[in-house]
Parts: C-alpha cells; sequence; structure tokens
C-alpha cells in the first residue's frame, strides 16, 4: 500500500535496514530526528512492535490508504513492519512565535500571548487557562482535500449539550474541497442572517472567558483567530477592560454605543425626512441653518447624503483593498481633504451634510469592529435612507419595525443576536449597562440555556 506514495515528488518512500519501510512528507517530518533517537534502536531491537519499542511516541493504525495519507501529509512519519503500520509524529510544520493578538485592540491588562497558525499551539493556550477535566475537545476533519482539523471546544457542566450537538451535526454536513481561511467555515454559519451569528476573536483570554460564560469556542487549523458561537450583541459589545470600569463609566460607555447604534442607522433618513416632507415640524432657527448651509447647492438633501456615503464607502473599500505594501492610508486621506473641499465649492453638497454624514458613517464603528457588523449596518443605513426618500417619516417608521420583526426572528441555536432588547429582557439590559467585575458577577447568560448559571458559590 505504500508504494503508492512512490508517485508523489515530495514524499519519501525508503526501505530500511531495520526491517521496515518508512514514508514521510520531506518537508513537514523532523527526519532528522528519527534517525538520531528511532533509528539505532529499531535496528538493534529487530523483531519487536515498534508502539512496544517507543510506548507513548509511537501509535499502531489501521491499514487503510486514505488514513495513512492523511497521516504522511500531516507531518508524520509511517512505518511499516512485519505486516503493521505505526506513525511517528515527528511535524515541523511551519509556524511563527506566538505574539500578541491583531483581531483585538491593545490592553495593557491583558496577555502577550495570541493565537497562532498551529493548531496544537492554539489549542495549549487554551488549555493552559482552562485546567479542568470537564473541557470536551470534539475533533473532526473537514474537507475533502484540504483535511483540515476543526475542534469545537466546551465545559460539560456548563454548556447546553443540546446546542453542542446542532453545532456538530452542522460542521458535519459541510462538504467542500477545502478549508484555507476562516471565511470558509464562517459562512455555513451566516447564512442569509443579515446581522453576524459568530464573532472572531484572536486572544486566549477572550476565548476562555467566552467558553466560561457558555459560548462555544471552534479552532481550525492553520488559521490565527478563533470563532465563537452563538453571540449575541451584548456579548460582542464587550471589551476585556469593561472588567475593570466603574458601573457609572460602563453604563455611559454602553449608552454611547446605543447613542451610536441609531446615529448610524437612522439618523441620516431622520434628517432626510424632516428636511424633505416633514419641514414644518422644526424650528425658525434649525430651518434657517439648513437654508444657509444649503445656500448655492444644486442637489437635494437625500442625493447629497447619497453622494457623500458612497465616497465614504469608496474609501473604506479601498482601504481593505490595497495590501500594506501601498500607501493606501495617505492616499485616502489626502484624496478625501481634496474631494471634499471640491464638493462644497462646486456645490454637490453642503457643509452641515457633510458633517451629519461623516459623523453617522463613523459612529458604526463605535458599535463594534466586527467586518460584518459593519457592512449590515451599512445596509440599514441605505434602506432607511431609501424609505424616507419615498415615504418621510413614515417610511422610517416601517423601516424600524420591520427592522425589530426582522431581528427577532434571527436566532442562532435558538439564541437571539439582539438580546437583552429583542426579545426584551430587563435584568439583561442591567447586565448589558451596567458592567460589573468578575467577582461580583456571579451568573452566565441567560440567553445561552447554560446547563450550569451560577460562576461561583454564593456563601
Amino acid at each position: 500500500m505504500l508504494k503508492r506514495f512512490k508517485d508523489n515528488k515530495d514524499v519519501i518512500y525508503k526501505e530500511t535496514n531495520a526491517n521496515c519501510i518508512i514514508v514521510y512528507q520531506e518537508h513537514l517530518c523532523n527526519i532528522l530526528e528519527f534517525m538520531k533517537d528511532f533509528y539505532p534502536r529499531m535496528e538493534e531491537k529487530y523483531e519487536d512492535n515498534l508502539d512496544e519499542l517507543f510506548p507513548g511516541i509511537c501509535k499502531r493504525i489501521e491499514k487503510d490508504f486514505k488514513l495513512v495519507e492523511q497521516i504522511v501529509f500531516s507531518g508524520l512519519l509511517v512505518a511499516y513492519r512485519n505486516f503493521k503500520y505505526y506513525a511517528f509524529d515527528l511535524s515541523k510544520a511551519p509556524s511563527r512565535a506566538v505574539g500578541d493578538s491583531i483581531a483585538e485592540a491593545e490592553s495593557a491588562f491583558a496577555s502577550r500571548d495570541g493565537f497562532v497558525e498551529n493548531f496544537k499551539e492554539n489549542i495549549a493556550l487554551i488549555r493552559t487557562r482552562v485546567r479542568d477535566s470537564n473541557l470536551r475537545i470534539d475533533n473532526l476533519m473537514i474537507g475533502r482535500r484540504s483535511k483540515t482539523n476543526v475542534s469545537l471546544l466546551s465545559i460539560d457542566d456548563i454548556h447546553n449539550q443540546n446546542i453542542r450537538k446542532e453545532i456538530l451535526k452542522e460542521l458535519e454536513k459541510i462538504d467542500i474541497d477545502a478549508i484555507i481561511s476562516m471565511d470558509d467555515l464562517s459562512s455555513y454559519f451566516q447564512g442569509s442572517n443579515l446581522f453576524p451569528t459568530y464573532q472572531y476573536i484572536g486572544s486566549p483570554d477572550m476565548a476562555c472567558r467566552r467558553l466560561y460564560n457558555g459560548e462555544f469556542v471552534i479552532i481550525i487549523d492553520r488559521v490565527s483567530c478563533v470563532l465563537v458561537i452563538p453571540v449575541t450583541i451584548s456579548i460582542t459589545s464587550r471589551m476585556s477592560i469593561d472588567n475593570l470600569n466603574i458601573p457609572i463609566f460602563s453604563f455611559f460607555e454602553k449608552l454611547f454605543i446605543v447613542v451610536a447604534l441609531f446615529m448610524s442607522t437612522i439618523f441620516l433618513s431622520l434628517v432626510s425626512s424632516f428636511s424633505t416632507y416633514q419641514s414644518d415640524s422644526l424650528s425658525l432657527r434649525v430651518l434657517s441653518i439648513f437654508k444657509i448651509t444649503q445656500n448655492g447647492v444644486i442637489l437635494p438633501i437625500f442625493y447629497e447624503i447619497c453622494i457623500v456615503l458612497a465616497l465614504f464607502e469608496l474609501f473604506y473599500l479601498i482601504g481593505f483593498r490595497q495590501s500594506k505594501l501601498t500607501i493606501s492610508s495617505t492616499v485616502v486621506l489626502i484624496g478625501g481633504i481634496i474631494i471634499g473641499d471640491n464638493l462644497v465649492k462646486s456645490g454637490i453638497a453642503g457643509v452641515l451634510i457633510i458633517t451629519l454624514t461623516a459623523v453617522s458613517f463613523l459612529m458604526s464603528f463605535i458599535v463594534s469592529s466586527n467586518v460584518t457588523v459593519l457592512m449590515s449596518l451599512s445596509v440599514i443605513r441605505f434602506l432607511a435612507l431609501l424609505s424616507s426618500f419615498y415615504f418621510g417619516l413614515l417610511g422610517v417608521l416601517l423601516t424600524s419595525i420591520v427592522l425589530v420583526f426582522f431581528l427577532y426572528k434571527q436566532k442562532t441555536f435558538g439564541v437571539h443576536y439582539f438580546y437583552p432588547f429583542v426579545p426584551f429582557d430587563a435584568g439583561g439590559i442591567k447586565k448589558f449597562f451596567l458592567s460589573t467585575s468578575s467577582l461580583q458577577n456571579n451568573k452566565r447568560d441567560e440567553s445561552l440555556r447554560v446547563s450550569n448559571i451560577y460562576r461561583r458559590r454564593v456563601k
């Protein structure tokens, strides 16, 4: 069976003097360690079983070509002796040193180790923080050709086991050639939902906090971030430094996030509707400000907002598509200044509209750093703006009602994304606005339906 590897130029097939045949991938296997530490003893013990000769290091495997193929291309060495197959874990896959995570904001109080592209090291980073025998690691192999290692992490006496079974069932359904990046897997959970059903995390500290809270962590081989599911807007808005904030500061911080959510979605549609249909509801002072700033502008306010928003989205897209080798930030900065100045001088947009549109666009970055959330907010902003152009305040109201019903229907494994706002939960809202320290926070999130709601024993 091992002779089938002879056609692979990067796989070494070798018959040795130790009464065995070895097969390994030359770039992924540490053959020098094998020849130095194992091969001399194999020559001395000519007839011994290798799993008995090297207990814990060498494992006996079944005679299955697909299994052997997977083992060889994972960096292990396969040996054949006395009609038996053995595997030595001598993999030396290329990897980088553990460093700071780039997926979260920097904090002076956080650890300096972040997830890397090495699957085993990522498991070890979590295991050093969860020294509990109840930590369950469900391993899967996804991808017909890539055969990517994927692990689902949970804690037996905390997590909802029904949700765990549903997640495993969804993962087992995935039939694809390869899992190369995190997007290949997260798209299966996202589906047609408007808001994200997952969150990516690059810090082991944050991942373990999510585990202790009752959320599930998915680790993907060769990916330097982990997926966390299911999530709610209350969970995704938290930061690692929130536990250090005093409650009153946390209240104003979360209140500002709620205001930013309103400003980034509905605010521009209200400006458009009041200036177009409901201008008689505005005071004379506000109307005079509009008239002064709109002096010389040739387009209606709705078209001004659309043009300025399109330019902001364009600059945002440019920053995404450019590589690190280009000077994209400088180009966007200078281009934005020149274009904005000429928009005002040419009468295409007024100063007030440019300012309000810029504030609305930037407010979306306060709500979340998740790219999917930012795109969802852009879609809602455009739909609300479009409805306000045709129906005024009635269109804004209808858009808000439809959005609430739509968000109520969005669930991930039975967990509402906009909990505790939709559905309304007074206790969850209090917990959302008043973040407390780990010592004072005695309960886990009820929306996750965990089997153990209490974090600590109450004496």
